[in-house]
């Protein structure tokens, strides 16, 4: 995509946006980004912005460590689309085609099949990947909760009702997310896990521009009633055991703050 900027100024706000023929918004890039992925730097002049064709990544998490796999949204498919750019609020949209390549013998529908694949796939890595981040946010909370009461043996109860808390949302991250892996050699240490392996059925069936195989398709399908499985597990502890732990919090009036030491004066 080739566009020329008169001036730019700091303040400036300049986006580009895919987006599908019906308008859907496919990627955006916008100097106002707080990813650096998606972060546009347009200059006085001329400008050229070469994009990959790809929709938007699956969702990540501060940590995540995988074997043979990655997070990268589908390639988007033969056909119309639009590219929109935007300057301080004024707009300017064109049209444009993908082409497929014409060295293939994939139709269409072959097209269509894997994106439509590896669409779902992104979106059940994002869904698991977020309730990671659940499930440890709430382990931050329980961890401020109990460190500030885990001498007084009055309230040894929350303390243990933690811990128990805690020791389930374990169970299902442990099984979702290899927490062990520090390292990117630690795959090979500890078996990767649900997330992993599905991420790395992403990575085998978007090579090239094929159909997933039958095959492929009811690995997904296995590993995705097994990610569901353990995420009714967690919306399952989110829903009775935590409201039920903070019934047991508001009952013992634990104060929003509490002086553990005498104030110096």
């Amino acid at each position: 995509v080739t566009y020329n900027l008169k001036d730019v100024k700091p303040s400036d706000v300049v986006s580009l946006e895919f987006l599908e023929a019906n308008g859907t918004v496919i990627r955006k890039y916008a100097t106002n980004s707080e990813s650096r992925e998606t972060r546009l730097t347009p200059k006085a002049g001329g400008n050229v912005f070469n994009w990959d064709m790809r929709y938007e990544p699956a969702e990540s998490f501060d940590g995540l460590i995988m074997w043979a796999a990655n997070l990268t949204g589908p390639m988007a498919v033969p056909g119309d689309y639009k590219v929109r750019l935007t300057v301080n609020g004024d707009v300017k949209e064109h049209t444009f085609k993908i082409l497929g390549d014409p060295r293939s013998e994939s139709t269409q529908e072959d097209y269509k099949k894997q994106f439509d694949f590896l669409l779902a796939v992104r979106d059940k890595l994002t869904d698991t990947h977020r309730s990671i981040k659940e499930i440890r946010a709430v382990r931050d909370q329980l961890n401020f909760i109990t460190a500030r009461i885990k001498d007084d043996p009055n309230l040894a109860d929350v303390v243990e009702a933690a811990k128990q808390l805690d020791a389930e949302m374990t169970i299902v991250e442990e099984a979702l997310y290899q927490t062990q892996n520090q390292s990117r050699q630690d795959p090979l240490n500890f078996p990767i896990r649900l997330n992993n392996k599905l991420a790395h059925l992403s990575s085998v069936v978007g090579r090239g521009n094929y159909p997933p195989t039958d095959q492929s398709e009811t690995v997904r399908e296995e590993l995705t009633t097994m990610i569901n499985g353990e995420l009714t597990k967690l919306r399952q502890i989110i829903q009775t055991d935590l409201p039920a732990f903070n019934r047991m919090v508001k009952d013992k009036n634990l104060n929003a703050v509490i002086v553990t030491t005498p104030a110096q004066r």
